[in-house]
């Protein structure tokens, strides 16, 4: 009769065994995840830095040349740009992470630098967007740009304008 007064039930081993092979395999999915999203967002980034190079491209086509100004108190480009191309129906939104500067065929900063646009169109422009994976393939393919002059674009640095460091993070095109 020993089937009659034997317990049913797992030992306190088995059930330990069991919650820490669940716990290693959820820490697993959970990294992976969070990679998942640095790339979704580097993506979206991207796609962002393409939209506006192509509303620069419109915007070229109406004007003759691309914004010429950075605003002394908009060290990034970013709200002088959706002052010009948003208002003229070239995009719907610029996302604020963008670096924008007009340049002459020179890499070398054109504009007046007032903080108001004076009808300045320059010649050329650098345009980036820094990103959370150093891995990431774009960064093998995009320009490196370096500017010099008054409001300085660095594409090899991590925030696309000098005061970052290795690792190069700046997604950055021209046209």
């Amino acid at each position: 009769m020993k089937g009659i007064n034997a317990k049913k039930g797992f030992t306190l081993v088995e059930l330990l065994v069991v919650i820490s092979i669940i716990s290693l395999l959820t820490s697993i999915v959970l990294a992976s995840l969070n990679d998942a999203r640095k790339k979704a967002r580097d993506s979206a980034r991207i796609s962002s830095v393409l939209q506006v190079q192509k509303a620069l491209a419109m915007y070229f086509s109406d004007k003759g040349g691309y914004p010429g100004v950075v605003q002394n108190s908009d060290p990034s480009g970013t709200k002088y740009l959706t002052t010009v191309l948003v208002p003229g129906g070239y995009i719907s939104s610029i996302d604020g992470g963008i670096v924008y500067r007009g340049v002459s065929s020179s890499n070398v900063y054109c504009g007046n630098g007032s903080g108001t646009f004076d009808g300045t169109l320059c010649q050329n422009y650098v345009l980036g967007i820094a990103l959370e994976d150093g891995s990431n393939k774009a960064l093998a393919t995009d320009r490196d740009t370096i500017t010099s002059g008054s409001f300085f674009f660095l594409g090899d640095k991590s925030n696309c304008m000098g005061s970052g460091v290795a690792p190069e993070l700046c997604f950055d095109v021209a046209p």
